[in-house]
């Protein structure tokens, strides 16, 4: 069974993502950068290109957010380790 990796998943469906943005760009580009389109009913509505664009660079930065791999913090330091030693009250106890 391959193991998991969350960080590495994030970072393909980024890069995924970030795919769909370049050609939508390019594709959106190479049509003359249009921004609405004229039906044939002369209503007049964004054009689907520049829409595919939109919604590409918003996945894209949202998968973005999702693949910066956060800082953890340090290591906790209430959890009992065995390097600790005995607590006050403990050595306090054993005191004769």
């Amino acid at each position: 069974m391959p193991d998991f990796d969350p960080a590495e998943r994030a970072r393909e469906t980024y890069e995924l993502a970030y795919e769909r943005v370049v050609l939508a760009r390019s594709k959106w580009v190479e049509a003359g950068r249009p921004l609405t389109l004229e039906q044939s009913n002369h209503v007049v509505g964004i054009h689907p290109l520049w829409k595919a664009l939109r919604e590409a660079e918003q996945d894209s930065s949202k998968y973005l957010e999702l693949a910066r791999v956060k800082h953890r913090g340090p290591q906790p330091k209430a959890v009992v380790q065995t390097s600790i030693g005995e607590s006050p009250a403990a050595k306090l106890r054993s005191v004769k």
